[in-house]
C-alpha cells in the first residue's frame, strides 16, 4: 500500500543522494526513474483506496471516511514530495553535467 511505497521512497532517495555526491550518472538515472515509478504506482494506490472510501456498498460512518480520506491524501502527498526531491536531484544534475 502507501505506506510501503514510502519507505521504498526513502530508500531510493537515500541512494539517490548518495550518488549525487559524486554525479554518478548511471545511479542517478536509475533513482529518478525508480522515483517516477513509484510515485506512478503511488497515484494509482490514491485513486484505488479513494474509491474504496466511497464504495457505498460498505457504507463507511461519515466520521471515517473524513478521517481516512485525510489519511490516505497525507500518504499520497508524501509520496508527491519524493518526486520534487528527484527533480531537484534532476536540476543539479543538468546544471553539473
Amino acid at each position: 500500500g502507501l505506506p510501503r511505497l514510502i519507505n521504498m521512497n526513502i530508500s531510493a532517495t537515500a541512494d539517490g543522494i548518495r550518488n549525487l555526491r559524486g554525479l554518478k550518472q548511471d545511479p542517478l538515472r536509475d533513482y529518478l526513474i525508480n522515483i517516477n515509478e513509484l510515485e506512478n504506482e503511488g497515484d494509482r494506490l490514491y485513486r484505488r483506496a479513494r474509491a474504496d472510501l466511497y464504495n457505498f456498498d460498505a457504507e463507511h460512518p461519515a466520521r471515517y471516511l473524513l478521517i481516512w480520506k485525510d489519511i490516505v491524501e497525507q500518504l499520497e502527498e508524501a509520496l508527491d514530495h519524493f518526486e520534487h526531491v528527484a527533480n531537484t536531484v534532476e536540476t543539479v544534475i543538468i546544471k553539473h553535467a
